[in-house]
C-alpha cells in the first residue's frame, strides 16, 4: 500500500537502507521506474512492502521512499520496526546528583566536543 511520507516518524527509520533502482542496461525498466518514482514524489507517498531477502529468510516490512533527480530515479527501502522492537524504559531522574561548577563545565565541554555538526 501507499502512505503519506509525513506519516512515517523519522525516529523509526533506523533499520538500514537499500537503494532500489533499475537493472544495468534496462532502458525500459529505467523509464518505468522513473515514471513510478516521479508519481510517488508528486503525490508525496511512500510505498509499504513486504521484503524477503531469499527463500528461507524471514520477511520484513519496509518503506520505499522515492528520490527523483534529473540524473536518477530510485527508491530508498528502509526496514520498519515491529511494535515489539520498541521498549519503554523508565529512567531515573538523578535529582539527588549534585555537581560542582567545574564538574558541570567539564561535562558540558565533553558533550560539546562530541557533537557532530554538519
Amino acid at each position: 500500500g501507499f502512505i503519506n511520507i509525513s506519516d512515517i516518524p523519522p525516529h523509526i527509520l533506523t533499520g538500514g537502507c537499500k537503494a532500489v533502482g533499475p537493472a544495468a542496461g534496462d532502458g525500459e525498466g529505467a523509464s518505468a521506474l522513473a515514471a513510478f518514482v516521479q508519481g510517488m514524489v508528486h503525490l508525496n507517498k511512500a510505498m509499504l512492502v513486504r521484503f524477503v531477502r531469499c527463500a528461507n529468510a524471514s520477511p520484513t516490512v519496509c518503506a520505499c521512499i522515492p528520490s527523483s533527480k534529473p540524473e536518477r530515479h530510485i527508491l530508498y527501502m528502509v526496514s520498519l520496526p515491529y511494535a515489539g522492537d520498541f521498549r519503554k524504559y523508565q529512567l531515573p531522574d538523578f535529582s539527588e546528583v549534585s555537581l560542582s561548577a567545574s564538574e558541570n563545565k567539564s561535562i558540558n565541554d565533553m558533550v560539546t566536543s562530541m557533537m557532530v555538526v554538519g
